[in-house]
């Protein structure tokens, strides 16, 4: 979240800087829904920084963010979207996206904390999405966007 404010203050050094550490910090690395979230979401700042000119963004630091495997903004989102297609997943059962129920799997209980996370996860579906037609747009990857 720091990492965001610092873009929107035109802190771009001290932002990319913010979230090369998190994106190195192992002891983020769980296995949980909130790290994945986080994942999500510092992906597409990922993509935000590497998709600034060189004159917002050092070499340095764009170097540094490429090290971590994301070489274009379009990595990154697709990276960031296939994880959230994976929360639906684990959220919501495997058999999300098909018609038939499977009588062993546990159904998806709408409600409480599932519910906020439901609503959490489609929401960064939604704005990765417009973010990734609008990169793959403009590459004039038209029809895979």
């Amino acid at each position: 979240l720091r990492s965001q404010l610092y873009c929107v203050h035109q802190k771009v050094t001290e932002g990319a800087s913010l979230l090369l550490s998190v994106l190195r910090d192992p002891t983020l690395q769980r296995s949980s829904k909130a790290w994945y979230l986080l994942r999500v979401q510092a992906l597409q700042l990922v993509a935000f920084y590497l998709s600034l000119s060189s004159d917002s963004l050092s070499a340095s630091l764009r170097e540094q963010l490429c090290a971590q495997g994301w070489q274009t903004p379009e990595i990154a989102l697709i990276d960031s979207h296939k994880l959230l297609r994976s929360i639906i997943l684990l959220l919501m059962g495997s058999d999300v996206l098909s018609i038939q129920k499977a009588a062993v799997e546990t159904p998806f209980l709408d409600s409480g904390e599932n519910l906020v996370q439901k609503w959490q996860v489609l929401t960064e579906v939604l704005s990765c999405s417009e973010k990734l037609v609008s990169h793959l747009g403009h590459l004039g990857s038209v029809s895979e966007a």
